[in-house]
């Protein structure tokens, strides 16, 4: 009985879960093209000769995996959370806790191993194509079977951790707590103008801290100012946010109008339960455009390094360091749009959760006499809130690191920045 239930689930949710899926099929498939760059012969030769590149990419495709494993597991949650009620009707039904925790385990691995092998497949075939014109040379790398074993063996260890973790919220939910999951209400959040102001001087002390070193200089208080920077970020996103819609809501914008009062209202009744996601999308959104303009400042020093080549020795010397920053380049804005894909499919959940939640408040609105317009324009301004909030407080950050690659004569110019924001708005928007 539990495989054919295990079958059926597949077939039903393989529709429902199809933004996830194909939003893990494009990091498995961006892994797999920066990985195959990696193994090229012309990579791996300049990568030998410097410790720095060397470094760089291996934190790049580290980076990568744990942002692909913090996507997995906040969307299997968010369904974990949308299906509480079926999973305690399967405990009414006398099945046992341990085989719903063996259901979810095996319907998520299988899914997401599914969206994993398709994307390695697209990477396997694409890659080669993408290293000629990019490296400028014919020595392509077909990645071996060893590797695209361990490549598929990191993903499905990702996908088995964050079925364990919904397995384990399974065996600590009581029976009444699944079926009362909807009617939770959310409390207020303890708002004052002191706390916001804290948080406030928690980020700007943070970027204080990063700021003050320069070399060798000081070295120690960049942990300390990377991790005053998150808390100052997680707070900001609770204190700040919530502050800014307080005060919204006496406005004489939202006194005028009624979708204005009820959009800003339901906001400020949720930032407890949105605070953490607003800040880990706003940190992802920021890693996003950074990636942008550390890219475009990698390239612009490869086509300087070509235009000052005085002989022709240092000009070939630096074409193949041009190839190098092309390909550096590529590949960060390949991880940009695997980032711009998953937070963006991260918020289409959290927005998602917002339609759910809130049906029984809209169909109360309309019987009060609310027109359609007036619901869709709430659902409207909602939605735009829930998506600015993130996107704001990542290009700060973005800013913020622009600021400081600048100061560190990294980047010539902020228009990589400027370009980044713009085209991430105009997407993410």
């Amino acid at each position: 009985m539990l495989h054919n239930l295990v079958i059926r689930n597949i077939r039903y949710y393989l529709k429902s879960y199809a933004v996830y899926l194909a939003t893990v099929a494009f990091c498995a498939w961006t892994y797999t093209v920066f990985v195959s760059f990696l193994r090229n012969p012309l990579i791996k030769e300049i990568m030998g000769n410097s410790r720095t590149y060397q470094v760089l990419f291996l934190m790049a495709a580290g980076l990568l995996l744990i942002f692909t494993g913090i996507f997995v597991l906040y969307s299997t949650t968010w369904f974990f959370e949308k299906r509480e009620r079926e999973i305690g009707m399967y405990l009414l039904m006398g099945i046992r806790k341990s085989h719903v925790c063996f259901l979810l385990v095996i319907e998520n691995s299988v899914l997401g191993m599914m969206a994993s092998a398709v994307g390695f497949a697209a990477g396997l075939l694409t890659a080669p194509l993408l290293q000629m014109p990019i490296l400028g040379s014919e020595d392509v790398c077909i990645l071996s079977p060893a590797d695209s074993v361990v490549m598929l063996a990191c993903f499905w260890v990702i996908f088995i951790l964050s079925a364990l973790y919904n397995a384990r919220l399974v065996g600590k939910s009581q029976l009444i707590e699944l079926f009362k999951a909807e009617q939770k209400e959310e409390e207020p959040l303890s708002l004052s103008t002191w706390r916001a102001a804290v948080s406030l001087a928690v980020l700007i002390a943070g970027y204080v801290s990063i700021f003050s070193v320069k070399g060798a200089a000081n070295i120690y208080l960049l942990p300390i100012g990377f991790g005053m920077v998150l808390l100052g970020t997680y707070l900001v996103t609770q204190q700040g946010t919530g502050f800014v819609t307080k005060h919204l809501r006496t406005s004489a914008l939202c006194a005028k109008s009624l979708p204005a009062r009820v959009s800003v209202t339901g906001i400020l009744y949720r930032i407890r339960r949105y605070t953490g996601s607003w800040a880990s999308v706003s940190l992802l959104i920021a890693i996003s455009m950074s990636s942008v303009t550390a890219a475009c400042s990698i390239y612009e020093n490869g086509t300087l390094a070509v235009e000052h080549a005085a002989s022709a020795e240092e000009k070939a010397s630096a074409l193949v360091y041009l190839n190098l920053t092309a390909a550096m380049a590529f590949l960060l804005i390949l991880v940009c749009a695997a980032f711009v894909a998953a937070t963006a499919s991260m918020l289409y959940f959290k927005v998602l959760s917002e339609l759910y939640g809130g049906q029984k408040n809209y169909e109360a609105l309309y019987e009060l006499g609310a027109g359609r317009s007036t619901l869709r324009s709430i659902l409207r301004r909602q939605i735009t809130l829930m998506f600015l909030v993130p996107y704001l407080i990542g290009a700060f950050h973005t800013m913020m690191f622009t600021c400081y690659i600048i100061r560190n004569n990294v980047l010539g110019s902020a228009v990589p920045v400027v370009i980044s924001i713009a085209g991430y708005a105009a997407i993410y928007i």
